[in-house]
């Protein structure tokens, strides 16, 4: 009885702070299994300059405000 390596994709929701290498237990597979884990890509660049906008826009409000 030794180790057995073997390749399969099986889609699992991953809780927060798990990270690559991490052991996890799913349902679909028998025991422990080591997770090498994907993140998903980053937010488009225009998501991110929107983001930039509307934040510099609320500064922009705040310190008017506190000005006035």
């Amino acid at each position: 009885m030794g180790a057995h390596a073997e390749d399969r994709v099986v889609r699992v929701r991953v809780p927060a702070g798990v990270g690559d290498g991490d052991r996890l237990r799913v349902a679909a597979v028998p025991g422990l299994i080591r997770v090498k884990v994907l993140p998903r890509p980053s937010d488009p660049a225009a998501v991110r300059l929107a983001a930039l906008v509307l934040l510099l826009v609320a500064v922009g409000l705040l310190v008017y405000l506190l000005v006035r």
